[in-house]
């Protein structure tokens, strides 16, 4: 993983996932060490895959944290990427500090089964009745292809 740090405080690392995308985040450390934007460049022409950005920071409980986040999606049109869907969401509380915050409340309990690509660390893994087993993504492609047709 690449690191830096501009004359601005902002701190940026980038890490190439195993697929040849490269991820960049972009921390502001001066004030409240929070992450103000995530990107996925593409590994063919280094264009936008998809990104968020932080904005709106206000202060919470004595952190300066962003009430704003816009995430986009990227696709091709003209032989260039272009936003093809921009989802905005606005923090409307903040509970820090809160004790009900525990790993636990967040957890995501996936069907048995179920197949799950995590794009943030390039891994893929199916959920079996005694956990989740890490597959690469031939195997994640065979399983997608062997689901039944669902149409009447």
């Amino acid at each position: 993983m690449e690191m830096a740090q501009d004359d601005h405080g902002l701190i940026t690392a980038r890490s190439p996932s195993p697929t040849g995308l490269m991820h960049t985040w972009t921390w502001e450390v001066t004030t409240s060490g929070v992450m103000l934007k995530r990107c996925v460049l593409g590994r063919d022409d280094g264009l936008p895959v998809d990104d968020v950005d932080a904005s709106d920071f206000r202060e919470a409980n004595g952190l300066l944290l962003p009430h704003q986040l816009v995430l986009r999606a990227y696709g091709r049109a003209d032989g260039k990427r272009q936003a093809s869907r921009t989802t905005t969401c606005k923090v409307i509380t903040y509970r820090v500090g809160d004790e009900a915050n525990t790993p636990e409340r967040y957890r995501i309990v996936w069907p048995v089964n179920t197949v799950v690509a995590d794009r943030g660390t390039a891994t893929c893994f199916v959920v079996n009745a005694d956990g989740p087993k890490t597959i690469d993504a031939e195997e994640m492609l065979r399983l997608a292809n062997d689901v039944p047709d669902q149409t009447p």
